[in-house]
């Protein structure tokens, strides 16, 4: 089990956990959440661009920014931490470090569409409305996500290793 505290939890004594119980490893959560970071980051754009455009018919030139922030997102978060188990402890300051690197992500995105001289083909307003969404979609994953951690933690189920 993790050396991990929590608010009137004692997580140093036994626990008796439910034979055929899924067993949870910090690697098997930071899978899981940036599984579902890359997937909030494209349906967000998927969602942005029917509210500015009327249709779900993105254009491939769309399409490339979007795979490149979902893997960018993803490098961002790990880089500055947001997937450790410490972070579901602090709420308030990850999502303030998570809307600050998804911010991150938006300036490297629109640097690069200047730099390659391709940010005329881009709405600004959905660029906009992309961010704001994934965003707020991030945000509720991490919350989500840090309930069901600690409800793990709390009952035993998170481990130092899967075996």
């Amino acid at each position: 089990m993790l050396n991990a505290s929590h608010e009137g939890v004692d997580l140093q004594r036994p626990v008796r956990v439910a034979p055929g119980a899924v067993r949870w490893t910090s690697q098997t959560v930071g899978v899981v959440a940036v599984a579902g970071d890359v997937a909030i980051i494209c349906a967000s754009a998927w969602i942005a661009y029917l509210i500015r455009f009327r249709e779900l018919d993105m254009p491939a030139n769309y399409i490339y920014p979007v795979a490149l922030a979902a893997i960018l997102s993803a490098n961002v978060f790990r880089w500055r931490r947001l997937y450790d188990l410490e972070t579901y402890d602090r709420r308030a300051r990850h999502l303030l470090n998570l809307v600050a690197a998804q911010l991150l992500v938006a300036l490297v995105l629109v640097g690069i569409g200047f730099g390659l001289k391709t940010s005329a083909d881009f709405s600004r307003l959905w660029l906009g409305t992309w961010m704001l969404v994934s965003s707020f979609g991030v945000s509720a994953w991490f919350y989500a996500r840090s309930l069901v951690v600690r409800s793990a933690q709390a009952r035993g189920l998170l481990h130092d290793r899967l075996l």
